[in-house]
């Protein structure tokens, strides 16, 4: 099935799901769910992947189980700066409307 025949059943309320193949490949289940997205969201998964990438060549390949970063804290420090960012926004915003 084509990635625009995937859209067309997930716009009729039949999402597909990988295939036992693809779940067994990361790489292949990824292509196959990009494969039923609208182009929005593949841009929103490759932002995504560009920040893993920038990440990799900071800290390394992410390894989930050997990793010893505090994951938690890390998450809360960035969602502390992405309000920061947001209420920054939302002030000029209000600033500059006519």
């Amino acid at each position: 099935m084509s990635g625009s025949d995937n859209w067309a059943n997930r716009r009729a309320g039949r999402p597909r799901f990988a295939s036992p193949t693809a779940r067994r490949d990361p790489r292949a289940e990824l292509s196959q769910l990009a494969g039923e997205l609208g182009p929005d969201e593949v841009r929103v998964l490759v932002f995504v992947a560009r920040r893993l990438a920038e990440g990799q060549r900071c800290y390394g390949r992410l390894d989930v189980e050997r990793d010893a970063r505090d994951f938690e804290r890390e998450r809360a420090e960035e969602l502390a700066d992405a309000l920061v960012y947001g209420a920054r926004a939302e002030l000029k915003r209000q600033v500059t409307r006519p």
